[in-house]
């Protein structure tokens, strides 16, 4: 019952603090431009060019798999709890943040499923780190060896890498969603 109850602590606390901190910091966001998100079209599209996705994989990214929080609160439930409420947070923050500012007209098909597109190639783009613990080298290698050897300058090259290649796919699927947003499948 103790594995139970763990991980459903695990679970539920940095669910409620991401919703109720995420979830409300995307609400209040899509309050703010929500104006212009409906008026301005250029303004809409610069939008979806934005590497978003990128921006929070980026985050994720500094905080779960830095050496920084292992050095501040070592191994166990606290450095957990702390990676698992930033993902809640930026998973609330992007739905909540959607879902407030759809559009008088939906989104075709075409555009949800490019927007997909650049959701998976910018997740595998971060994902891929994990290929270092199969031995496939790649910025997860610079990384996992930053995590072991506590040498920031050597996670930020990892991580540099990887923005970089997410930076690139984000923005031209964000371009060419941009172009396909009003044809449909």
């Amino acid at each position: 019952m103790n594995t139970f109850l763990e991980h459903l602590w695990l679970t539920a606390l940095p669910w409620f603090i991401g919703i109720v901190c995420g979830g409300g910091l995307g609400y209040f966001v899509a309050r703010v431009i929500r104006p212009f998100w409906e008026t301005q079209s250029t303004f809409r599209s610069v939008l979806l060019i934005a590497p978003w996705r990128t921006l929070g994989a980026l985050i994720l990214l500094l905080t779960v798999r830095s050496p920084l929080l292992l050095r501040y609160f070592g191994l166990g439930q606290a450095t957990a709890l702390v990676w698992l409420t930033i993902l809640s947070c930026l998973v609330a923050f992007g739905r909540v943040l959607s879902l407030f500012l759809t559009s008088p007209q939906p989104p075709t098909t075409t555009s949800r499923a490019i927007a997909s597109a650049r959701t998976m190639a910018v997740g595998l783009s971060v994902a891929a780190i994990i290929a270092s613990d199969a031995g496939a080298g790649g910025a997860g290698e610079l990384i996992s060896t930053s995590m072991l050897t506590l040498d920031q300058n050597l996670f930020i090259s990892g991580v540099l890498t990887v923005v970089a290649v997410s930076v690139i796919l984000d923005i031209l699927l964000g371009i060419v969603q941009v172009l396909w947003r009003n044809t449909s499948l």
